[in-house]
């Protein structure tokens, strides 16, 4: 639960919700709903165990202001440093972002814990080799993806994430307002097959008391999902 006190509704984010477009943020869930479901067939698969009930899923994400200048020396040059505005990555006319948009979002990390009936399964990204590892609770350890074959779901993942916080909450006037404001996102997801299924979803936005973070929160039964912009 969020401290009450620390957080305060503002008339934008009201705002904000009554601008989405319900039917199409739900369609953009449920393609990402897809290939997190995609990625856990694969678990089973490859776990050799049975139907996944429940996960719990949690991705940050950055913004990289200039990936061709070395870090270590950012501050040295740091008044010649040209850093991105999220604009510069957006067509206006076409309302789209641009693929360069997408590459310059990096993983900080992606984790999961899958639970079957009789086993647990925690998975992490390997970003260096773009693999997702897991593990077993009984010690098997296992992979997503081999030498042969890349593993599409965290690109997959970190795509319909952008695209549902940039095309369906957001839009090109709220874009300009929030400017360089935030440089990292947290997004947290979970299914659980036990819950009903929601017919009209939960949806909330809010921006903390100090105008640092921005929160939306989804909650459509068995499937929900936590974006927050620090």
């Amino acid at each position: 639960m969020y401290n009450q006190q620390s957080y305060k509704s503002y008339k934008e984010t009201s705002d904000l919700i009554e601008k989405i477009n319900i039917w199409k943020l739900r369609d953009d869930i449920e393609e990402l709903e897809v290939s997190l479901n995609e990625m856990t067939k694969t678990v089973e698969k490859i776990a050799h165990i049975s139907k996944i009930k429940e996960f719990y899923i949690s991705i940050s994400l950055h913004f990289e202001e200039n990936e061709n200048v070395n870090r270590s020396r950012r501050k040295e040059y740091n008044k010649s440093v040209h850093y991105y505005h999220i604009t510069d990555f957006f067509n206006m006319s076409e309302y789209y972002l641009t693929e360069d948009f997408y590459s310059k979002i990096r993983y900080n990390y992606f984790t999961a814990n899958f639970y079957s009936v009789d086993e647990v399964i925690s998975c992490s990204l390997d970003y260096l080799v773009d693999k997702i590892k897991c593990d077993s609770h009984d010690g098997k350890s296992f992979s997503l993806s081999d030498s042969h074959q890349s593993c599409p779901f965290p690109e997959n993942i970190k795509k319909k994430t952008l695209d549902i916080l940039y095309y369906d909450i957001l839009y090109p006037g709220e874009l300009m307002n929030i400017g360089n404001r935030y440089k990292n996102m947290i997004t947290n997801v979970s299914m659980n097959s036990k819950n009903q299924t929601e017919e009209d979803p939960k949806i909330s936005i809010s921006i903390s008391k100090y105008n640092n973070e921005f929160r939306f929160e989804y909650d459509g039964g068995i499937f929900k999902i936590e974006i927050t912009l620090l």
